[in-house]
Formats: C-alpha cells, sequence, structure tokens
C-alpha cells in the first residue's frame, strides 16, 4: 500500500494560505496607493484653487492662509509619500513573484502609460511645492500669520494694526529687515521658524506667560531694523504737538495744549546741548537693574576724554557683563505695538462725535468704568468688574438717578455711549491674558509730579529712569533734564519765546510742568490746529 509524499501532502495545505496572504497584503497595498493618489490630487488641486485666487489679489485672513499654503502643502507631500511607498512596496512584491510570460504578461502600452503619469507628476509636483512655498513664505512674515495665536497675541496684534507701523511685516523687526529663507537673513529666519515651533506647541499645551513678554536679546539690534528705513542722523528740529483732551468735570471741558519738543538729530557737533536723538548714535551704555529696564543702575557715555559714568546710588551695584549699549527701542519701546491709554480713546470719540460731550461729567464717568480712574485695583478686579453682566450699564444708571431728564430725554445717546465705552475697553483690556493699558511701560512718556495724577496709571519712569536718578561717579551732580528746576528745558522748548508760561489748567504751585512742557502760542508755532494734530518746523 504506496502513501502520498509528506512534501506533497505539505505543499497542498500551505500554497492556498500564503495565495491568501499575498492577496490581502495585495489589496492593502493597492488600496494606499489609490488613497495615495486621490489624496495628492485633491490637494493639489485645492492648493491650485488658492495660489490662483491669491494671484486675482484675494485677502487671507490667518486660518484660511494657514489652510492654503501650510495645512494642504503638508498633506499633499503626505499623500505623496503614502502612494511613493505603496508603489514601492507593490514594486517589491511584483519582483518576488515569478516573472510573467506569455499572454498574460503587461502590453507595452501600458507601462508607457504609467511611465507618463509618473514623469507628469515629477515634473508638476516640484513646481507646486515651489510655488506655494514661495507664497509660505510670504504669508509667514505677515501680521495674519503671527496673528493665529489670536488668543496669546490678541493684545499685541490689536495695538500693531493702529500702529505707525501697521504696514510693516512683523519679521522686519522682529528677525531682520533683510530676513528671508536665503540670503544674509537666512540664519535668523530660519531660527526664528525653529522658536516660532516651541512657541506652538507651549501654545497647544497652554503653556505660555500670562501676559506674553518678550525675552531679553530677541529683538535685533535697530542698526539692523529700524535705520532701515529711519536715518538716526536726520535732523527733526524742534516737534510741536497739539494735544486735545476733555477734563472730567460737568461740562467735559474742552482742553487744549501746545507743547514743543526738541527732537533733533544724531549729530549734534554743533549744538552746546545735544537733542533727543543725540542718544541714537553716542555711544551711550548702561546697566538695567530690573527684567523690565525700568530702573537704570549704571550709565556710561563715550567721549574723547574717556568713559564718563553716571551711577544710581538707590539701585545698588553695577554687573559689567549685563552692559547694554543704547539704541532706538530703549525709548521707543512700543512704537509698534502701544495699547492706548483709555482716556485718550475717550477724549478721541468725544472729539470726533461717538460720545456726545453734552451728557454732564460723561468723561469722569467713562474713566471710572474703564478702571482708568485709578479705582479699579489690580489687572484681575478690573476684568471682573468689566466682564460683569450689565457694568456699563451703570452709566444709564447714572444719569436716572442723578439726571433723570436727561435720561429721559437723550436715551439715544447714553446707549451709543455704552456701546462705544464696550469698544474702547476691548482695545485696552485683555483678560485672558492679562494685560491692559498699563502692563507694558512706555518709556517715550514719564511720570508725574507728586500730588498730580491727571493721567492714572501713568507712572512709568521713562526718561526719568536716568534724568534726574543718576548721579555723576565723579562729580555727584545730576543728570541734566530732571523733573523741576531749569534742567527741563535742555529738552524742551521752542526758544527764548516759549519758556516759562505755564500750562493751562495746571496747578500753579506744580512748578515741574512749566519748566518742562512749555506752552507755546498758535502764532508761535505756526499751528492750524483743525488740520495739524501734529507739526514739525523746519530744522534750525
Amino acid at each position: 500500500m504506496s502513501t502520498m509524499p509528506p512534501l506533497a501532502h505539505e505543499s497542498s495545505f500551505r500554497l492556498p494560505r500564503r495565495d491568501a496572504r499575498a492577496s490581502v497584503a495585495l489589496w492593502a497595498v493597492n488600496l494606499l496607493l489609490v488613497l495615495g493618489g486621490i489624496g495628492a490630487g485633491a490637494t493639489a488641486a485645492a492648493i491650485v484653487y488658492f495660489l490662483a485666487i491669491d494671484m486675482q489679489g484675494a485677502e487671507f485672513d490667518a486660518h484660511r492662509g494657514l489652510l492654503a499654503f501650510v495645512a494642504l502643502p503638508g498633506l499633499m507631500t503626505f499623500f505623496l509619500a503614502l502612494a511613493t511607498f505603496a508603489g514601492w512596496w507593490r514594486r517589491r512584491t511584483a519582483l518576488a513573484r515569478p516573472r510573467e510570460t506569455g499572454p498574460g504578461r503587461r502590453p507595452p502600452g501600458r507601462r508607457s502609460g504609467r511611465f507618463l503619469v509618473l514623469s507628469v507628476t515629477a515634473l508638476a509636483v516640484p513646481l507646486l511645492l515651489g510655488a506655494v512655498g514661495f507664497r509660505a513664505v510670504s504669508f509667514m512674515e505677515s501680521a495674519e500669520f503671527c496673528a493665529a495665536c489670536h488668543g496669546v497675541m490678541g493684545p499685541q496684534v490689536q495695538a500693531h494694526q493702529v500702529s505707525p507701523h501697521a504696514e510693516v511685516a512683523c519679521t522686519k523687526c522682529h528677525i531682520g529687515a533683510e530676513a528671508g529663507p536665503v540670503g544674509p537673513g537666512s540664519g535668523e529666519y530660519i531660527k526664528a521658524k525653529i522658536g516660532g515651533m516651541r512657541q506652538t506647541l507651549s501654545v497647544v499645551l497652554n503653556d505660555y506667560d500670562r501676559p506674553i513678554r518678550a525675552p531679553e536679546g530677541k529683538i535685533p539690534h535697530t542698526a539692523e531694523t529700524c535705520e532701515g528705513c529711519h536715518s538716526p542722523d536726520k535732523d527733526y528740529g524742534v516737534s510741536v504737538r497739539v494735544y486735545r483732551s476733555y477734563l472730567p468735570d460737568e461740562d467735559n471741558t474742552s482742553h487744549r495744549r501746545v507743547l514743543a519738543f526738541r527732537v533733533g538729530g544724531g549729530d549734534e557737533s554743533d549744538s552746546d546741548v545735544p537733542a533727543i536723538h543725540w542718544h541714537a548714535t553716542a555711544r551711550v551704555w548702561y546697566t538695567p537693574a530690573d527684567e523690565t529696564k525700568q530702573e537704570i543702575s549704571w550709565a556710561g557715555v563715550e567721549t574723547d576724554e574717556g568713559l564718563v559714568e553716571w551711577t544710581n546710588p538707590n539701585a545698588g551695584p553695577s554687573d559689567p557683563v549685563s552692559r547694554r549699549l543704547m539704541d532706538c527701542t530703549d525709548c521707543h519701546n512700543r512704537i509698534g505695538h502701544e495699547i492706548p491709554f483709555p482716556g485718550a480713546l475717550v477724549d478721541q470719540a468725544i472729539r470726533e462725535g461717538r460720545l456726545d460731550a453734552s451728557l454732564p461729567y460723561l468723561k469722569r464717568e467713562a474713566l471710572e468704568l474703564l478702571g482708568a480712574d485709578g479705582t479699579a485695583g489690580d489687572i484681575d478686579r478690573q476684568a471682573a468688574r468689566v466682564q460683569s453682566p450689565g457694568w456699563f450699564d451703570e452709566l444709564r444708571r447714572f444719569y436716572e438717578q442723578e439726571y433723570p431728564e436727561i435720561a429721559a430725554s437723550r436715551a439715544s445717546s447714553i446707549d451709543a455711549a455704552i456701546e462705544e465705552l464696550k469698544l474702547i475697553s476691548a482695545q485696552t483690556l485683555y483678560p485672558d491674558m492679562r494685560t491692559n493699558w498699563q502692563t507694558y511701560p512706555d518709556n517715550l512718556q514719564h511720570s508725574l509730579p507728586d500730588g498730580l495724577d491727571l493721567v492714572a496709571g501713568d507712572s512709568a519712569p521713562g526718561c526719568f529712569r536716568c534724568h534726574g536718578t543718576l548721579q555723576n561717579s565723579v562729580t555727584g551732580e545730576l543728570l541734566a533734564g530732571t523733573m523741576g528746576g531749569e534742567g527741563c528745558l535742555a529738552c524742551h522748548g521752542l526758544g527764548e519765546g516759549g519758556g516759562g508760561v505755564q500750562v493751562p489748567s495746571m496747578p500753579d504751585d506744580v512748578q515741574g510742568c512749566a519748566l518742562c512742557h512749555v506752552s507755546v502760542s498758535e502764532e508761535e508755532a505756526g499751528l492750524w490746529l483743525a488740520d495739524n494734530p501734529a507739526y514739525h518746523p523746519s530744522p534750525q
């Protein structure tokens, strides 16, 4: 009796199993190949569409720009990689099988068609990715891209949109005027994008500071940024500015001041007293005593005779390692992201007719509701007040209690005022980021004299970080420009005729105001108050 050989018996059962597994693997590979092809084709079509409407001048907000120029190219690359892998695996599996012969072999026409598809794809993909990549780089330099993290950067973005630099791309200041993926600024550009990836992760994980603060050393020197447009040697002469405000009294009395400020230029070789922009070109070194640079412990000026040093006796010892060369941003530190003081926006709204100046005590009540009268306390308490239901309706209740006839006859004006105050609050207070107009000190201003508080919260030392604080290390004299005395006229003034005039509505016993902020007559300044809120006479 004969028996079946063991090898034949084993093969009759195992071959079908291998064929089944091979069929499943081939089906999966084909599925991946089809999905990759369809996905790559669909994303490519979407990219072409967005590029087409972009060429026609369409505006892209942060989210649509991220979708069109960042997300879709990434998805297309993923689908192409998926299809390439599936094709490679399919080819590898086919090579492992016995070579087909005879009638079952693939005809030459099919291979030629596949070669044509691969050739077109190999040509089109780099062109498409190159075009969208170029647009992506341009988009990533825009304020819209930086605003993508709108909850985090909201205060900075909104302030930038109404700043003098609203048309300047964020990267021109935060990375450098020549920043880009190629060229001399490519290194800083790439480093900034890598840092942006870390910041994106912080946003996703909700792990970031509130409020946001720029780390020291992240902003390039102004020689690489500001001086690309502004020449520090330009002589701006005397700047004369008209300040229009309204007093917090029953009549909302209009208050106008004309002040002169000697800006000058960087080259002060022919001047006995250097003007303000002298700081931009002189070699002035300083050492901050705190991270916000609101207290200066030491300053030194390089002269032909050597280094002239000034020290702050109340700030402790100075660390030579942390010395910094003064540049434009040490004074113009909020030029692109200034959060306005609510009182200034209230004045503007009254001036432009959005707030009715005939409503009694409107300026006073508006400042109180906005937390700008000094009574709101810290920012958390201020935010809680503003976010409480019906907070701004207190304005209506005030008129109902104190002026019932006006509340009845001027209801529409009161309602309009309530809505305007809500808009002003949205521009000056950001509860989620614990940020308001006091969060970031503005070094272009300075604190007010003791006993005078016309602008609540105006406590940034500004110029007085050095002037009036630092003493000459040899003679002990105070740095010129101290509040009070004749030192202020080293910076402020419009000639002999402009000095010594008391600023209107200022208390007579406040000596510093009249000596620093010189009142200038309209005729002397040559101003047209209706048309020129700021006027710069020709350099003298």
